[in-house]
């Protein structure tokens, strides 16, 4: 949304009013997919765990993890903790998962 405001500034700097109704249109846009879609909460849910714990908690750690390496910065108790923070995101990842999928399943 974010993006196409800024566009709607670029092009129409004194038109507020577009702006307004571009962000209403597309809440209303996303309330309707949520509405017509019956598992649209399960869905988002499944999306979610797959993607959310993966780029804010696994990847982070693991590409530190290789810049450090590389460097040979990082201290031993430092990658153990990083090591430790990589698993619980996978556990999680595995656990959200796990849940969505029996949440799709039992409402089919």
């Amino acid at each position: 949304m974010e993006a196409i405001n800024t566009r709607l500034i670029q092009a129409n700097y004194k038109r507020r009013s577009l702006r307004m109704l571009t962000g209403t249109g597309l809440v209303l846009g996303t309330i309707l997919v949520a509405l017509v879609v019956p598992l649209f909460g399960y869905v988002m849910s499944l999306i979610g765990a797959l993607l959310s714990s993966c780029t804010s908690i696994v990847f982070p750690c693991v590409i530190y993890l290789k810049i450090s390496k590389g460097y040979r910065r990082c201290l031993e108790f430092e990658s153990v903790v990083l090591v430790v923070i990589i698993v619980m995101g996978l556990v999680l990842m595995v656990t959200g998962t796990y849940s969505a999928i029996v949440g799709i399943t039992l409402h089919l």
